[in-house]
């Protein structure tokens, strides 16, 4: 008998200025992603104006994580306004369907659009399309790290190139890297459900034979070193800090590492890591509080 998976959508709603830290507190201890949704319209009364969103297997130690964050969130309302932590029990039917209400058609760039798979007869007047079901994976292309990470690739990725996507949640960046010409790309991702569901979304896209997802991180036996002209990650501050060493040793020496998923206060912390490694920003966007950085060797 086959056994429905259960999810915990955990949420709360906040005044705007808090949700930065919110989005952090969120994707510290969730490995699912995070949804913002604008409620400022429809909670038309109401002190609050975003909600704010994730998911935790049930089969998870989703208790210390609830509490880890309703931790986070009651220090945080001290400071501004914010609701308590919220839990709402879902199957996995009920999952997909929250998903799917937030998720519509992004365009990104000047050339590519996000289309989500069950959207997919939609006429999109772009170039390149990306067609997404994020399932349980994180990356829907909405995030303002994503939408910048994007915008970097369609100006940097040349047809020659090889590029690595460190953390690639649902394979939107390994996806349009791809679609945008690159000769191989490999995106690797810790999470077994990310891996899955990329290697599905690689087959919606009908790029499997340019494109390979492997599990796990780096250092990474089955990647070769020095040889990916570009590399991205788009994770968290701590992780690109801990393993900023390693990833550079998987970046050709005249290649690209192109790296999001900060906020602008770790900014400088990241910039001197990477400039002990010899590399320096060459390309910079910003978004809100969030950055992406784009760094070469000099």
């Amino acid at each position: 008998m086959e056994i429905k998976l259960k999810w915990i959508e955990l949420s709360v709603v906040a005044d705007s200025e808090l949700i930065d830290p919110l989005v952090q507190i969120f994707d510290r201890y969730s490995k699912h992603g995070v949804v913002l949704e604008n409620v400022g319209e429809v909670l038309e009364h109401s002190k609050y104006d975003t909600k704010v969103r994730t998911y935790l297997n049930s089969d998870s130690d989703y208790e210390i994580v609830f509490n880890q964050i309703d931790i986070g969130v009651r220090l945080l309302s001290h400071v501004g306004e914010v609701s308590k932590l919220s839990k709402r029990v879902l199957d996995e039917k009920e999952w997909h369907e929250s998903w799917k209400k937030h998720f519509s058609i992004l365009e990104v760039g000047k050339t590519i659009a996000i289309v989500p798979s069950w959207l997919k007869s939609k006429e999109v007047d772009r170039t390149i399309v990306v067609e997404l079901d994020p399932g349980m994976a994180f990356g829907t292309g909405h995030h303002p790290t994503t939408r910048m990470c994007l915008e970097m690739l369609e100006t940097i990725v040349k047809p020659d190139h090889t590029v690595l996507d460190l953390g690639c949640g649902s394979g939107i960046l390994s996806i349009a890297s791809a679609k945008f010409g690159a000769k191989k790309v490999v995106g690797i991702d810790n999470d077994e459900t990310a891996v899955k569901v990329a290697m599905e979304n690689m087959e919606i896209n009908g790029i499997s034979d340019s494109a390979t997802i492997l599990a796990g991180s780096l250092p990474n036996k089955n990647i070769g070193k020095y040889n990916n002209n570009i590399v991205v990650a788009n994770i968290s501050s701590k992780v690109i800090l801990d393993l900023s060493r390693v990833i550079t040793e998987y970046l050709d020496p005249q290649g690209y590492l192109l790296i999001s998923g900060f906020l602008d206060t770790n900014e400088p912390e990241i910039i001197n890591a990477f400039k002990e490694l010899n590399l320096r920003v060459v390309y910079r966007l910003a978004t809100s509080d969030w950055v992406a950085l784009c760094l070469r060797q000099v």
